[in-house]
C-alpha cells in the first residue's frame, strides 16, 4: 500500500477528429475555398455554403447528434466527418501558424457541433465515473458555469452536492478537461481511474499532487528547510526558489501564485514554482486544522504539472517512487522505494539566431555586399559562401536541439521527453 496519497489530479482529452485536425494543422493545411469563419453574424452567413460545414451540420441532423443530451451516434459522426475532412479541398499554407491553421480547420467543420461532441466525450466519462470509478454511495452531478482556462464551457463537478472538481470542454482548446480536488480524490478509486484513462484515446495527465502525512511530526518543517540549505533540493543547475511563512503572514500575491496554497496557521516552507511544473510544499497541517488528536501533524506535498514534462499514468497507482524522486531531500522520507524522477524537456539556449545574424552583419556584412556587386546574383553568393558544407554544418553556438518554446510555437503542443 502506498504511503503517499493523491490529493489532486487533472487530465485532458482530445476526440479523434480533433487529433486529426491537430496533425493537419502541424502541416499547415488550410481549406482551398477561403479563410476560417468570421465570428460576425453577417460574415458567417456568407460562408455557410462551405463544403465541410454543410456536411457536418447535415450529417448531425441525420444521425440525431444535434441535441447535446443525445450522443448515441457520435462515433458514426466522427468517422464520417473524418473521411470528409480527408477528401476536402485542402492546400498547404506555409506562412500561417499552427494556432491559425487549427482554428480554421475546426471553424470550417463547425465549432458548435465539435463543442457538442467534446461535451459528449465528457458525458461518457462522467457516466463511467458514476458507475465504475467512484465508490458506492456517491452521487455525481455538474453545475454549469462560464468558460475556464481557454475552454469555452465549464461546470463545477459535485459529489453529493459538494464541489469535488471541475470539468471543461471546447473544440478550440482541443477537447475536454477534468480535475478532482482533494475531496474528489477521496471519493474515487485511483486504480479504476487508471484503468479508465489507459483505455481512453487522446488523454493525458496535466497535474498530480502527491502528499505524505507525518502525523507525529517526526520530520519538522525546519529540518526540511535545512535540507534545502544543504543543497538537497537541487535536481539540476541552480537551486530552485523558496519561500517561508509563519502563521500565513508575509505571503505576497506573487508568493501565493508560486506556492498555490499558504495556510493561515502554522509553519509553511515551499520550494520551486508551480508555473514551471514542479513545486514542493511542507506545512504544519495540525495547526491548520486545529487538530487536537494530531497537533504535530506535518504534511509534505509535491505538485507536478505537465509543463516541460510528460506525467506517466503510473503515478496515480504507484505514487511513492515519484514522490521520492521529485527532490533528493524527499528520498529519505520514503526510503523503502527506489526514487523515480520524471525527466524534463526544457532547454536553455546559449544564444539565438538573431544574435548570430547581428554579429555576422557587423563582421562580414560589407564582404557579402561586395560579393553581391561582383557576382550580380545572390544565389551565386550563397553558393560560394556555403560550398562544401553539409546541411547540418551550422555554428556550434546555435546548434542546439529543438526546445520547448520553439516546438510549442510551431505545433501548439508541449514537447514529449
Amino acid at each position: 500500500m502506498s504511503r503517499t496519497i493523491i490529493d489532486y489530479v487533472s487530465f485532458s482529452g482530445t476526440p479523434l477528429i480533433l487529433e486529426r485536425c491537430k496533425e493537419m494543422a502541424k502541416q499547415r493545411y488550410a481549406f482551398a475555398d477561403g479563410s476560417a469563419k468570421s465570428a460576425h453574424p453577417m460574415a458567417t452567413m456568407r460562408e455557410e455554403n462551405k463544403k465541410i460545414a454543410y456536411f457536418g451540420e447535415n450529417l448531425a441532423q441525420v444521425l440525431g447528434c444535434v441535441d447535446e443530451n443525445d450522443y448515441a451516434n457520435k462515433d458514426l459522426y466522427f468517422s464520417a466527418l473524418n473521411n470528409a475532412l480527408c477528401d476536402a479541398d485542402l492546400y498547404i499554407e506555409s506562412d500561417t501558424s499552427f494556432h491559425d491553421s487549427y482554428q480554421q480547420l475546426i471553424s470550417n467543420i463547425g465549432i458548435d457541433m465539435l463543442d457538442v461532441l467534446c461535451h459528449g466525450e465528457l458525458e461518457s466519462f462522467l457516466e463511467l465515473l458514476q458507475e465504475e470509478i467512484s465508490y458506492d454511495g456517491n452521487v455525481w452531478t455538474v453545475e454549469r458555469r462560464g468558460g475556464y482556462s481557454g475552454y469555452r464551457y465549464s461546470a463545477k463537478l459535485l459529489c453529493n452536492g459538494i464541489q469535488a472538481g471541475i470539468v471543461a470542454w471546447g473544440a478550440a482548446n482541443f477537447g475536454f478537461y477534468v480535475s478532482f480536488s482533494g475531496k474528489g480524490c477521496t471519493a474515487i478509486s485511483m486504480e479504476r481511474l487508471h484503468k479508465a484513462l489507459s483505455q481512453m484515446a487522446g488523454t493525458k495527465l496535466t497535474r498530480v499532487d502527491l502528499a505524505l502525512d507525518d502525523l507525529e511530526g517526526n520530520i519538522t518543517i525546519d529540518e526540511i528547510k535545512e535540507r534545502y540549505q544543504d543543497g538537497m533540493f537541487i535536481t539540476q543547475g541552480k537551486p530552485p526558489c523558496w519561500g517561508e511563512f509563519l502563521g500565513g503572514t508575509g505571503a505576497s500575491a506573487t508568493d501565493k501564485r508560486k506556492c498555490g496554497f499558504v495556510p493561515d496557521k502554522g509553519h509553511t516552507f515551499y520550494v520551486g514554482d508551480r508555473n514551471n511544473g514542479k513545486l514542493f510544499r511542507g506545512y504544519h497541517k495540525g495547526a491548520q486544522l486545529n487538530s487536537t488528536e494530531y497537533p504535530n501533524w506535518n504534511r509534505f506535498e509535491v505538485q507536478i504539472g505537465n509543463r516541460y514534462r510528460v506525467i506517466p499514468l503510473d503515478i496515480i497507482v504507484n505514487p511513492d517512487p515519484y514522490f521520492a524522486g521529485a527532490y533528493p531531500a524527499l528520498a529519505s522520507l520514503i526510503s523503502e522505494v527506489q526514487p523515480v524522477r520524471i525527466s524534463t524537456v526544457k532547454l536553455t539556449f546559449k544564444t539565438n539566431l538573431e544574435n548570430a545574424i547581428k554579429h555576422a552583419r557587423v563582421q562580414y556584412g560589407k564582404l557579402v555586399n561586395a560579393m553581391r556587386l561582383l557576382y550580380e546574383d545572390d544565389s551565386h553568393v550563397m553558393e560560394v559562401l556555403t560550398r562544401g558544407f553539409e546541411l547540418n554544418d551550422i555554428p556550434d553556438r546555435i546548434n542546439f536541439p529543438v526546445g520547448w518554446e520553439y516546438h510549442h510555437q510551431k505545433t501548439g503542443e508541449l514537447a514529449h521527453g
